[in-house]
Parts: C-alpha cells; structure tokens; sequence
C-alpha cells in the first residue's frame, strides 16, 4: 500500500473529501471519488484509512446499496461534512435519479428534494463527499463522469494477505499520527 502511487493519490483526494460542502459554498469544483477494480487490491483499506484513522469515524460506511435510490443518498450525507464510504458495489451504474443525485452531491447544496404527501418538500443538505469502492464502474451520464475521480486497480495490483496484515500494523501503531491529518 505504502508505496503504491495511485494509494498516495486516493488518500489525497479522500481527505478533500471532507471540504466537498466548503469548496461548494465557495462555487469551486468537487469531485467525488471512486476505487474500482479486482478484489483484494486494497479499495476498502484505502477508504477505511481514510474515514476511520484520518477522520476518525467509526461508524462511517455505508453498504452499496444507499446507491439504488436517491433518497437513501440523501440521507447517507447529510449527516455529517466527513466523506461517507460507500463499501463493496459490484457495479457502480446510474441511473438518471441517481445520477442527479450523484451531481448534486458534488455540486449543490441540496443532494435530493422529494414532494410529500400535500405541498410540503423535503430536501437532504448535501453536506458530505463520497468515497466508492465498486469492482466496475459504468457511467453513462456524461454529468456523473466529469463530478468523478476514477481510480482504476487492475488485477496485477491484487495485494497478498501478509502484506495486508503488514499494512493493517503499520496503520494501527500510526493511528494517533494519521488522525492529526484529519484535525
């Protein structure tokens, strides 16, 4: 993990994650990031890094499936400005409310408004970034692809368990270090 380029580059892009609402109230471009690729090559790691031992969030990961409806989304970030992972979709495919959603996200104050019952609206504050770790990507929305940064692992970077654990020690005697980053 530690000397791999494109690690050092999700780290990086995962802690801007956290100013995704600062950067928007100032109208400045937000991208929201994506890890994709085999399995076993460090996608989960890198955004548990990120949101745990930087950010120090515990609790924020969502499984893959606030991704298939826009009002799940809605509510997974507006909790909190720190970026929220989204673990583990197989494919990560949009599809046209989850692509506005997705832009909004990156874009807007407000991640999704839904009429109710009357002519009450809620809206879901767009407060959080977006870490994505899928094994396949299909973006289709021309929209969604310039508010992403996609970074690709392929097969050849599937990392072994034992330097898996390596990493997982190095991490954990670091923790203090890494959550001063996060502060």
């Amino acid at each position: 993990y530690g000397d791999s380029p494109k690690a050092w580059l999700a780290y990086t892009l995962g802690m801007f994650q956290a100013f995704n609402f600062l950067r928007k109230q100032f109208h400045l471009r937000n991208l929201l990031l994506i890890l994709a690729g085999e399995p076993q090559t460090g996608k989960s790691e890198i955004a548990r890094t990120v949101i745990k031992y930087i950010y120090g969030m515990e609790k924020n990961e969502k499984s893959a499936a606030v991704l298939y409806q826009p009002t799940r989304i809605g509510r997974a970030v507006m909790n909190t400005t720190l970026p929220l992972a989204v673990q583990e979709a197989k494919t990560f495919a949009t599809s046209p409310n989850v692509a506005d959603t997705i832009k909004n996200i990156a874009t807007e104050l407000t991640a999704w408004e839904v009429a109710t019952a009357g002519t009450r609206t809620v809206a879901f504050p767009a407060y959080s970034g977006l870490i994505i770790t899928a094994q396949t990507v299909r973006i289709t929305d021309p929209g969604v692809a310039a508010r992403v940064y996609l970074i690709q692992f392929s097969r050849s970077e599937v990392i072994p368990p034992e330097r898996v654990r390596d990493f997982q020690r190095w991490r954990e005697a670091r923790a203090r270090d890494l959550m001063a980053f996060g502060r």
